[in-house]
């Protein structure tokens, strides 16, 4: 899409939802910056080290996959028990 005619649509909306597309441009930008600006972190170095003279280096790996399967799916059978709101 064009930028003339991005505001040309602009123009046509009325001020109230004028103010909420800045609001939202500038949420966008803000995320944009937070991008830019995250650097790569590396505190999960030596997590495992208590582990390297029980698994080799493929079986840890076969292993982590099974814990976050057990936590992945720990957090949705919690979700599946939440009552919803509103309903009984």
């Amino acid at each position: 899409m064009m930028k003339a005619n991005i505001i040309e649509k602009f123009n046509q909306l009325p001020p109230d939802l004028q103010e909420k597309v800045i609001k939202y441009i500038e949420s966008l930008l803000a995320q944009a910056e937070l991008r830019r600006n995250k650097k790569l972190q590396f505190n999960w170095i030596g997590g495992l080290k208590e582990y390297r003279d029980q698994y080799t280096a493929l079986e840890l790996q076969k292993e982590a996959l099974n814990w976050r399967e057990k936590s992945t799916r720990s957090k949705t059978d919690r979700k599946q028990k939440e009552p919803v709101k509103g309903l009984k």
